[in-house]
C-alpha cells in the first residue's frame, strides 16, 4: 500500500526514533510499499497508532530531514564493515583478533569459543566473567562500547 497517496495519514511531522540494518533487503517500506530495504527508520506520530519501518527516502520525507537518515546508514554501514573486515583468523580452533583505533585508543581485541559461548580480551587482559553467545553479539557490544563515538 502507498501511504503517500491516502490523505488519512500524515506526510510530515514524523519523529525518527530509531533505525536497524536487516542485513539484506527484506523489507518493504511501510510508506511507499515499493521497494526492499535493508537500512529500517522507524517513525513515530502521535495522530498514527502504529510505528512505520521506512527506507531512508522516505524517513527524509517524513521528517523533513535530508541529513540524520543518511548520516544513520553511514553508521551502520560503518559498524558493518568494522564487524566483518580485517580480522586475523585462527583455523585450527575458533579465535579471531584485530587491532584498531577506538574511544581509548589503539587497542587489540582478541576473541576465543569457550565452552558455549565466546569471550574476549582487550590488549591481552582476560575480561572474565562477560560471556556472549555469538560472536555477532560480542562484536557488536565490543563495537558500541570501545569504537562507536
Amino acid at each position: 500500500m502507498n501511504y503517500w497517496n491516502r490523505k488519512d495519514v500524515p506526510h510530515k511531522g514524523w519523529q525518527n526514533i530509531g533505525y536497524e540494518d536487516l542485513e539484506e533487503a527484506t523489507h518493504v517500506c511501510d510508506m511507499c510499499g515499493k521497494e526492499e530495504i535493508r537500512y529500517v527508520h522507524t517513525m513515530y506520530h502521535s495522530l498514527m497508532e502504529d510505528y512505520f519501518n521506512v527506507g531512508c527516502i522516505c524517513a527524509e520525507k517524513m521528517t523533513n530531514d535530508y541529513k540524520t537518515p543518511k548520516d544513520q546508514i553511514k553508521k551502520m554501514k560503518k559498524k558493518n564493515t568494522w564487524m566483518t573486515v580485517n580480522w586475523k583468523k585462527e583455523n585450527y580452533y575458533e579465535y579471531e583478533y584485530k587491532s584498531f583505533n577506538g574511544k581509548y585508543g589503539r587497542t587489540t581485541v582478541e576473541i576465543f569459543k569457550c565452552n558455549e559461548g565466546y569471550v574476549f580480551c582487550l590488549d591481552g587482559y582476560l575480561r572474565a566473567g562477560i560471556n556472549f553467545a555469538t560472536k555477532k553479539e560480542l562484536k557488536e557490544t565490543l563495537y558500541n562500547d570501545f569504537v562507536s563515538i
